[in-house]
């Protein structure tokens, strides 16, 4: 094939040490093959998005998203170089 499509499940954990709290998050990788060499040349990360009705103490782990979004931001940034 000349390109594939990579997605996933993994568990981000933003902000510094002493005050993380996980944020599952969703991936996808579109690689494609580049004069012979396989490359990334499309990348989508975001926090999976709270399930309606959840229990409220998950509500905390929502104010983690701007940190997790802009890490995703600064991670597809030092991608394109």
């Amino acid at each position: 094939p000349a390109a594939s499509l990579h997605p996933g499940m993994y568990t981000f954990l933003p902000a510094p040490a002493d005050n993380r709290a996980p944020v599952e998050a969703r991936f996808s990788y579109m690689w494609r093959k580049v004069d012979g060499k396989w490359k990334i040349v499309h990348h989508h990360s975001s926090a999976v998005p709270k399930t309606p009705g959840a229990d409220s103490g998950l509500e905390t782990l929502e104010d983690m998203y701007p940190i997790a979004q802009e890490n995703f931001k600064t991670w597809n940034d030092a991608l394109k170089q």
